[in-house]
């Protein structure tokens, strides 16, 4: 039968179903499994493959005497010999079982099991689990030591070969003995975690190669990061000389650490490993030799920590080879390549005689280079390194005794050890010195105060390490703050060091600091560097010195960590304004003005505070406390310079502020400004200007303003177009108007206030608040880019309490037109000023047009509807015009030049007392009509004036000489009523120069009375002198003086008459003295000129 259905199959060339021949099948292979075991399958048939027959096994299993499936597989192809199959026997040659489970699991005890699809009993096991005791019979198991477990694992896969090859294996007489498309499962019920590898396959292969056998193994799966082989090969028998290659690829340290029993580790990478390695072995199997060279591909590894950067690799190798006799494994080379770190060492490991570590020492080969860790760090070169270490893997210990690194940048020494008995515990202590800034932080991971460390390498540029001293202690809880970005124990860290002429940059786009020397002391929980000198430089010889420096991190365990740098700064304020010009100090301050219109001198403190991390307001914050001396500043007012400053300066918050004093137009100055975040600054200036500060600011007010005037000015500085509110204190200053007469007295208080704004055009002078004297404006003032005046207008003008004016002022030339409008106008300070005004020298140019409905005068007297029209050139006056009503009477006047000659200033009225009243001259005069005409020249007037038809009323004179003696009985001879005396005519010559008025041939007569009157009044010394006649029934007695000759004798002269009574008026103009000669009384008028010449007083006329 089986003859015939081996002939079908080779002549149809396909697959036989061999079902009938089940048992004789199974009963064959079942001699070729052995005692113990039993095979069952669930389908037979004959097939033909790429190796010859095959028996095509379905539902495949093997059963040990317990019932427990040992194997299980959907199909296994069992190839057999075809010689033997004709001759009615089973021979295997080779076996492949696909979609196979293969399951090795590390039990929590450390027992250890391989399946291959079975349900529950292993087909090799080792420890605990073989003994066979029931479950029940013993408490839990505590979990079995990782090394235990390891040695288990091994165990395991010894029995695994012992299997394969064993006298009694089932496939021990196999050629091959094949997995295909199976399942690993590695289950670690220790650690908690499994991994599967999916397409596994195995491979065992014997054959014999010269006269010796050889048999290989390969072992292949797809893992998370691609597909990992296994291979090796040996050849030589039992209690023979041996050999072993193994090679392996594509395993990475997840993988890794899956077998170790790590379900993970505190690194994430995606570089694989390659192995291969060569071995010989004696009989008893004793290493005769062994080489083996480990790689590591391309790729990066991370330390589980945020702060660490990842670290590439290019390129990473060692070759190794085993020194039987010295028992020593011996790395004749090892080398790393990462970017532009190179790395070329040596070393060897000896196993101990009896227990004990592992010594270890490493050289370098050739000299190295580390790269940098950050961007903009530099590379070091190491050209020396040494290691001495002791691992001791059943104490699970490393001791590094020392370790040397050397180069020329790179002087530093390291102790200590690696303890996990009981967790991870690393105890480092570290030496190192006069090492520059590059080595420091080419040795200084990122994984140990990476917020310093990170800080330092964006910011320092260069320096020396003199000394430095490092203890780091970290237990495994250390290690887990760590990673989880939390602070570790004070304690766990101490760091001192010493540096000499570091260069760092503490705010980005700001100068580096250079020449820093210092000490610093950290731990695990704060960091403080004490510089005692350090300098910033803006150019070559443009720099300010620093000292009592510090840069602090008082608590890193903060989040955000703050960080402060502060320091002690001189230098010249130019300079330092330079640097906080710079962009990152405009961050958090900056000088409020321009850089390069300040000088001076200072001395003082800094502070700047950052926060590390992210937080809701981590500006950065600058603290600044300082003195300038002789301090300069361009173009503080208009383009005016304070210098001879010394100032306060101080920065909190954000906010500037600038106070102290210098000079101003030459005089003391207070300053006082305040800058609010990145608002313009705004400052007030106060000084008291005087003459020669006005003359020095270009102000020629002249006789305008005298004395001391207080300003004040506030407006914001450093701004491209100026803007400022001035005060202004007029108490101890005097103002004389340009109008005659209106004038503030020193002493008396006056205030004025405007706003002042610049730009291309000009400057404004708005708001303006002028009270003082009893003056008072509100309006506004134009001025042009050279500071001159263009124009003013005045919404509001009042020059005594009861005006109401408004005032438009505009400049044509040279000329300054005034328009002025009103309700009301007091001319009563006018007039007082007509009296005793002087030629200014620095009149101006000026058309005057004057319109108000009231014009109040003195004596309660009103001009109605006045309107005056004035124009004049320098004092000199070219045109006048008046009009108005007095008394409901008309008053004119005009100012002409006939003929070319001096001016001629004609008045006239209806009223003639009410004018005089009005003009303060006279009070006691009513009603007459008046006719004056001054000519105009040399700075004074002169002419006649001449009134006809008027009464003197209450004249304090008639009074006078009507009681005095000889006075008495003329008076009483005429009738003379002396409080009221009707006049027909008043004649008199006027020359009025200065304060100086003088009156000639001075006559006023009526029918029954007349007098003469000469003299002068000065009113600038408030004193006057007149004399006369008093002549009664004057119409009949001057008829005497009117004769030739005879009226000389008898009338004294043509206006006096034959009886009259000298008499004088001395004193002050508002008390007048009157006296009366009584002999003249009775004398004929030629010995009235004779008692005449006798002085009554010691008055003396002005020249």
């Amino acid at each position: 039968m089986v003859v015939a259905s081996l002939g079908v199959y080779m002549f149809a060339g396909g697959r036989v179903d061999l079902e009938p021949l089940r048992p004789l099948a199974v009963g064959a292979l079942q001699e070729r499994i052995g005692a113990g075991r039993t095979l069952a399958i669930g389908g037979l048939a004959l097939e033909r493959g790429e190796h010859g027959l095959a028996l095509a096994l379905t539902d495949l299993a093997v059963i040990d005497d317990d019932g427990h499936k040992i194997l299980s597989a959907p199909k296994a192809d069992v190839h057999i010999s075809t010689l033997a199959l004709l001759s009615g026997a089973v021979e295997p040659k080779r076996v492949d079982v696909e979609d196979l489970a293969v399951q090795l699991r590390i039990l929590p005890d450390g027992g250890v099991d391989l399946s291959f699809g079975g349900e529950d009993a292993p087909v090799a096991a080792t420890g605990p689990a073989a003994t066979g005791s029931p479950p029940s019979a013993a408490p839990p198991p505590a979990a079995a030591p990782r090394a235990k477990i390891l040695a288990r694992i091994g165990q395991a896969i010894n029995d695994v070969f012992d299997l394969a090859s064993g006298k009694d294996s089932p496939i021990a007489q196999l050629d091959h003995f094949g997995v295909r498309r199976g399942r690993l499962v590695l289950n670690d019920l220790a650690a908690g975690q499994t991994r599967g590898f999916d397409n596994f396959a195995f491979a065992l292969d014997r054959k014999r190669l010269n006269g010796q056998g050889v048999a290989e193994v390969n072992v292949a799966a797809d893992g998370p990061n691609g597909r990992w082989r296994l291979r090796g090969e040996a050849r030589g028998a039992r209690e023979q000389a041996r050999a072993l290659d193994i090679e392996a690829s594509g395993f990475t340290v997840d993988e890794l650490a899956l077998a170790l029993g790590k379900s993970s580790l505190p690194v994430d990478s995606d570089i694989s490993l390659t192995l291969k390695a060569q071995a010989a072995f004696q009989a008893d199997g004793h290493v005769l030799d062994a080489h083996a060279r480990l790689g590591l591909s391309s790729g990066f590894w991370r330390y589980d920590d945020p702060d660490f950067a990842p670290i590439f690799i290019d390129e990473a190798f060692a070759a190794l080879h085993w020194e039987p006799d010295a028992h020593r494994l011996v790395a004749d080379q090892a080398q790393v390549f990462s970017g532009p770190t190179r790395l070329f060492l040596k070393g060897a490991a000896t196993a101990p005689a009896e227990g004990g570590g592992w010594p270890i020492q490493f050289d370098q080969v050739e000299p190295a280079t580390v790269g940098p860790d950050r961007a903009g760090e530099k590379s070091v070169t190491l050209t020396g390194i040494h290691g001495d270490l002791s691992l001791d893997p059943g104490a699970k210990r490393l001791e590094i005794r020392r370790v040397e690194l050397r180069g020329p940048e790179v002087a530093a020494a390291m102790q200590g050890s690696v303890d996990w008995s009981d967790g991870p515990h690393l105890r480092i202590g570290m030496s190192a010195a006069k090492m520059p800034a590059a080595g420091v932080l080419a040795l200084w991971p990122n994984a140990f105060g990476a917020p310093a460390r990170g800080w330092l390498g964006d910011h320092l540029q260069g320096g020396i390490l003199d000394s430095l001293r490092l203890a780091v202690d970290f237990d495994e809880v250390d290690l887990r703050m760590l990673r989880a970005q939390h602070a570790p124990m004070d304690d766990r860290i101490l760091v001192d060091y010493v540096v000499k002429d570091a260069a760092m940059t503490f705010l980005d786009g700001a100068p580096a600091v250079t020449g820093v020397n210092g000490h610093g002391h950290t731990t695990g929980r704060s960091t403080l560097f004490t510089a005692t000198s350090g300098a910033m430089e803006t150019a070559p010889g443009r720099r300010i010195e620093l000292s009592d420096g510090q840069f602090a991190m008082p608590d890193i365990s903060q989040k955000p960590k703050l960080m402060t740098v502060g320091a002690r700064v001189k230098g010249n304020v130019d300079v330092l304004g330079e640097i906080m010009a710079r962009p990152g100090f405009a961050k958090v301050a900056n000088m409020p003005v321009d850089p390069k219109t300040i000088k001076g001198q200072f001395d003082g403190t800094f502070s700047w505070r950052t926060w590390l991390g992210a937080a809701a307001d981590a500006s950065p914050t600058l603290d600044v406390s300082c003195k300038i001396e002789n301090f300069a500043l361009e173009r503080l007012v208009g383009k005016e310079k304070l210098d001879q400053g010394n100032l306060t300066v101080t920065v909190a918050d954000g906010d500037t502020k600038i106070t102290g004093a210098g000079k101003l137009f030459g005089v003391p100055a207070t300053l006082d400004l305040l800058r609010k975040g990145d608002d313009p600054a705004q400052g007030t200036v106060s000084f008291v200007m005087d003459e020669a500060a006005r003359a020095k600011a270009g102000l020629p007010l002249g006789a305008t303003l005298s004395g001391p005037v207080a300003v004040k000015l506030t407006g914001a500085i450093g701004v491209a177009h100026p803007q400022a509110q001035v005060e202004l204190d007029l108490g101890k200053a005097g103002l004389n108007y340009p109008i005659p007469g209106l004038f503030k007295p020193a002493g008396r208080p006056a205030k004025a206030s405007f706003s002042y704004r610049e730009d291309e055009r000009g400057a404004t002078l708005d708001q303006i608040a002028f009270e003082g004297g009893g003056a008072s404006a509100r309006g506004a003032v134009q001025l042009g880019p050279d500071g001159g005046f263009l124009s003013a207008k005045f919404t509001q003008l009042k020059l005594s309490p009861g005006d109401s004016l408004q005032v438009d002022v505009s400049k044509a030339g040279d000329t300054l037109k005034v328009a002025v409008k009103g309700e009301s106008l007091d001319a009563r300070p006018f007039l007082k000023g007509l009296a005793t005004a002087s030629d200014r020298s620095d009149a101006g140019d000026l058309d005057l047009d004057l319109q108000t409905t009231v014009m109040s005068g003195a004596n309660r007297q009103i001009v109605s509807n006045a309107a005056l029209r004035l124009s004049k050139k320098g004092s000199t006056v070219r045109g006048l015009t008046f009009s108005g009503k007095i008394g409901g009477d008309a008053i004119e006047a005009s100012l002409s030049h006939p003929d070319g000659g001096p001016p001629l200033l004609k008045a006239t009225t209806a009223d003639a007392g009410g004018l005089l009243a009005f003009l303060d001259l006279y009070s006691h005069m009513e009603g007459g009509r008046l006719r004056a005409a001054f000519r105009m020249a040399n700075g004074g007037v002169a002419g006649p004036v001449d009134i006809e038809k008027f009464v003197l009323r209450g004249e304090p004179a008639m009074r006078s000489f009507a009681s005095s003696p000889g006075g008495e009985q003329l008076a009483a001879r005429v009738r003379l009523n002396p409080d009221t005396v009707a006049f027909s005519r008043l004649h008199a010559d006027i020359d009025k120069l200065d304060s100086v008025l003088k009156v000639r041939d001075g006559v006023i007569s009526s029918p029954n009375i007349g007098s003469t009157l000469d003299g002068w009044a000065d009113f600038g010394r408030d004193t006057m002198d007149f004399s006369g006649t008093f002549v009664p029934a004057y119409g009949v007695n001057n008829l005497f003086g009117q004769l030739p000759v005879v009226g000389l004798i008898l009338g004294g002269g043509e206006k006096e008459g034959l009886i009259g009574v000298n008499f004088r008026v001395t004193g002050r103009p508002s008390a007048p003295v009157l006296s009366v000669n009584p002999l003249s009384a009775i004398a004929p008028g030629f010995l009235r000129k004779i008692f005449g010449v006798i002085p009554m007083d010691s008055g003396e006329a002005p020249q």
